[in-house]
């Protein structure tokens, strides 16, 4: 499960309205797609063609290592972030038995997260982030 903000359901409503032939928001290219869907490969091809180079300058995980930096950054927890990045467990016996979500506590990151990215784009002042602890 993965909470959404109002943002990013907003962006994803929107991006579905272009396409009501797929029940995909992202659907693939070609009919014979095995999934259905773009692959991580596609996302890379745009970036590409919009002249980024995707070994140098930015690709798809990019942004997902610029999210978990930015949570960090903003004083949240390892176990949080991880589950919000679907990061898998590396101790096998606590991935046995650990099964919390964590979904009030990652719907409050991500609002957090897409506020701050909205600043951003609105040309808001962007101060220091303080931790949560220190706040």
């Amino acid at each position: 499960m993965v909470p959404l903000t109002e943002q990013s359901i907003k962006i994803l409503t929107d991006v579905k309205a272009t396409n009501n032939l797929s029940p995909f928001v992202f659907p693939g290219l070609y009919k014979n797609s095995k999934s259905g869907m773009l692959s991580e490969a596609t996302f890379n091809k745009a970036l590409r063609s919009m002249g980024y180079d995707t070994q140098k300058d930015i690709c798809l995980h990019g942004f997902r290592a610029t999210c978990t930096t930015l949570l960090y950054e903003m004083g949240y927890r390892e176990d949080i972030v991880e589950r919000q990045m679907s990061h898998t467990q590396e101790n096998k016996i606590r991935a046995a038995y650990d099964h919390a979500q964590f979904i009030e506590e990652r719907t409050r990151m991500m609002k957090q997260l897409a506020d701050y990215i909205d600043d951003l784009r609105d040309g808001g002042k962007v101060v220091p982030f303080r931790s949560r602890k220190m706040a």
